[in-house]
């Protein structure tokens, strides 16, 4: 028999992920975090030479290692364990973290403003406080100290 000059089929790795594993941190990400609705907050990636791929932003409202503790706690994958920097490998290619949990628009910008000097404007207004005085006799002065007299 002729022997085969090509190379044998090479084993599967036994921590590789299936296509199932993928998908469920992929849906993951997208059920707990939130596409931004602003025409502007598009991001895009270059495929190739004057190609580029456009989506939405993606917004992480959380940190990473919440992430990946509440996709541990939530789902069972078939029979790999996922690490933690393979979750963050197969994160979308769009999420974006915020420092913020408020929407960055004009509108609510202006709305936060504002009622940040709503808040400021009744201390600016207000008088002293005025305690009662208690009595009289607390508002007289103290008695100056006698000076010694010297003896001529």
């Amino acid at each position: 028999p002729p022997v085969p000059l090509a190379p044998s089929a090479r084993a599967e790795r036994k921590d590789k992920l299936s296509i199932a594993d993928v998908a469920k941190v992929h849906a993951f990400f997208y059920d707990n975090g939130a596409v931004s609705p602003c025409t502007r907050d598009r991001v895009r990636r270059r495929v190739g030479p004057n190609l580029w791929q456009l989506a939405q932003a993606l917004v992480a409202m959380q940190t990473m290692d919440a992430l990946f503790s509440q996709f541990q706690t939530e789902n069972v994958l078939c029979g790999t364990a996922l690490s933690y920097s393979s979750f963050k490998k197969l994160a979308p290619w769009n999420l974006r973290r915020i420092n913020r949990e408020t929407c960055l628009c004009r509108t609510c910008e202006l709305y936060k403003c504002y009622h940040d000097a709503m808040d400021t404007v009744p201390a600016i207004f207000s008088l002293p406080d005025a305690t009662p005085a208690a009595s009289p006799a607390a508002e007289a002065p103290a008695a100056a100290p006698a000076l010694p007299v010297a003896d001529a």
